[in-house]
């Protein structure tokens, strides 16, 4: 049954499950079971004193009742009482905002010019590029992109023969995605840019005759190993900070905030938006920011 959940959702569930049973011990609970409604309720109280948001509290009672339900026994977490008492915490509090800032193309231009500065290689110059560059151009998800780490055998993200060029188009395969779990899988097209500093074909092209046809996940370092969410996040981070941008909050997701954030400031309809980043409903919209000056 675990295989019917996302690896980082079964991975969030599981130490949701450790917290709840740690919770209990270092309170005195029995560890019976069926669990009794009023140790659940007794985790949310101390999960909101320990200063944790209503929603976070939901996706506590989510996994705890993943985790019920699996074992055949009864759930008390969609209990009314509950529900009201995590409504009640939501309005006595207000949800901070995500204020990640979008990545725009003259980051992105900015960010070429940066690299040579944080990368050990011309290898590494332009996997980096080439990894930004789809990242906002696909408005990838990096989960899309890259592994986790570099123990993930998942082949989730992209391989190498995901990636073809033709008549200069650069065809991406998405075999999976945060809203794709069972792997339909989706074709993202993306054309050359006038501007070749920032064009995703072209900074594909050469790095791809770096890298070689070896398979295996596309974006990888020169000695084989993957290129991973941390150390793609930890070179751009560093990168932004040197571009003068220290001061703006951004995130593995500003590549898709980015992409749909510069669209309708070029003032795309929103079906083209949607149909950008695979978005099925009006989700998109807490994706448009307002664009960095």
């Amino acid at each position: 049954m675990s295989l019917a959940l996302a690896p980082n959702t079964r991975k969030s569930y599981l130490k949701t499950v450790k917290d709840f049973e740690e919770f209990r011990q270092d309170y005195g609970l029995p560890n019976v079971s069926p669990v009794p409604y009023d140790h659940i309720a007794k985790y949310c109280v101390y999960s909101r004193r320990r200063g944790l948001a209503p929603q976070t509290i939901r996706s506590k009672l989510a996994a705890l009742a993943y985790w019920l339900k699996a074992q055949g026994l009864p759930d008390y977490t969609n209990d009314f009482r509950l529900h009201k008492l995590v409504t009640g915490w939501s309005r006595e509090s207000h949800c901070p905002a995500d204020d990640r800032q979008p990545l725009t193309p003259d980051i992105l231009k900015g960010l070429k010019q940066i690299w040579v500065q944080v990368c050990s290689s011309v290898y590494e110059q332009r996997l980096f590029h080439a990894a930004a560059l789809t990242a906002f151009f696909g408005a990838l998800r990096v989960s899309e992109l890259i592994p986790a780490n570099k123990k993930d055998l998942s082949q989730r993200a992209l391989l190498f023969s995901d990636v073809t060029i033709s008549d200069q188009q650069l065809r991406i395969i998405v075999r999976s995605s945060k809203t794709d779990q069972r792997g339909k899988g989706s074709l993202i097209s993306l054309s050359p840019c006038s501007d070749a500093d920032i064009c995703p074909v072209l900074a594909i092209t050469q790095f791809r005759v770096l890298r070689g046809p070896t398979s295996g996940y596309f974006f990888c370092h020169q000695n084989g190993g993957p290129l991973t969410k941390y150390q793609f996040w930890s070179i751009t981070d560093k990168a932004l900070k040197l571009l003068g941008l220290g001061h703006l909050k951004f995130g593995t997701h500003s590549f898709r905030i980015g992409a749909a954030s510069t669209a309708a400031n070029l003032g795309y309809a929103a079906e083209r938006i949607k149909s950008l980043g695979r978005w099925k409903s009006d989700a998109y919209k807490g994706y448009v920011r307002p664009v960095p000056r």
